[in-house]
């Protein structure tokens, strides 16, 4: 159940996007969610199908990108990406492990492709 939080909060940030008198229709919806919110793409896709439903967002494509789990060393700088499965966590550089997380928990609309109906 957690790709439904998911799923419903990118609704409603993809839907306070949208101008109050959009008219219009929602062609694709473009999103990032973290590796580390442990979600299944597949899940969001159907939660978000199932939940657009009579909105502007109905018929859109839901195109979800992952991000990846990525730690600075606090030593020496380094931008490391483990292994998502990896328990020993250590810079590949010098070796430390003061690390601190910098990628993989965020759940953001990056942009939403739209198409205006035409005037009669």
């Amino acid at each position: 159940m957690h790709e439904l939080s998911i799923a419903k909060r990118i609704i409603n940030a993809a839907m306070s996007r949208l101008p109050e008198d959009f008219d219009g229709r929602v062609i694709e919806v473009n999103i990032t969610v973290g590796r580390m919110l442990g979600y299944e793409k597949e899940w969001i896709i159907r939660y978000f199908d199932k939940f657009v439903k009579d909105t502007p967002l109905e018929g859109a494509e839901l195109t979800v990108e992952n991000q990846p789990v990525s730690f600075r060393c606090l030593d020496c700088d380094m931008l490391i990406f483990p292994n998502y499965k990896d328990s020993d966590l250590f810079c590949t550089k010098c070796n430390g492990r003061n690390l601190k997380l910098e990628g993989g928990r965020d759940c953001r609309v990056n942009y939403i492709t739209t198409e205006m109906k035409e005037n009669d």
